[in-house]
């Protein structure tokens, strides 16, 4: 079984809650935790391209969503600089800066490509028990 899916659009604050509905498209191919913790991963990328990448330009932030048995991956891309992916630390007390933590928390790989633009990826495994 292979899904795919695929949202481009201008940054703006509403792309986080439009990527989170468009991913309801997958409801029927994952598990209610799974799908809960691609929506919440999703929403986090998303914010972060719009808020440090696109700083309020009315450049395209694009979502790539695949699921194949083994593995669903998402890759959020926008024409950002990047970043170092080194291991997030947030600071315990303040309200932003999570959202690389969860992604380095609840996905299996995660990383960074910073060609043509910048594109942030994760990938969380659909059976981790399964063996090798």
């Amino acid at each position: 079984m292979t899904a795919e899916l695929s949202l481009r659009c201008h940054a703006s604050p509403e792309v986080a809650s439009v990527a989170r509905r468009v991913l309801s498209a997958l409801e029927s191919h994952l598990a209610p935790g799974l799908m809960n913790d691609l929506r919440l991963l999703a929403s986090e990328l998303v914010t972060n391209s719009i808020r440090h990448a696109a700083n309020g330009s009315a450049e395209a932030v694009g979502m790539e969503v695949s699921i194949s048995n083994e593995v669903v991956r998402l890759e959020v891309s926008d024409p950002g600089t990047g970043f170092e992916d080194a291991t997030p630390r947030p600071a315990a007390d303040k309200a932003s800066g999570w959202g690389l933590y969860l992604v380095d928390q609840l996905a299996d790989r995660w990383g960074v490509i910073r060609e043509h633009g910048t594109r942030v990826w994760f990938e969380i495994d659909r059976n981790p028990h399964a063996s090798a």
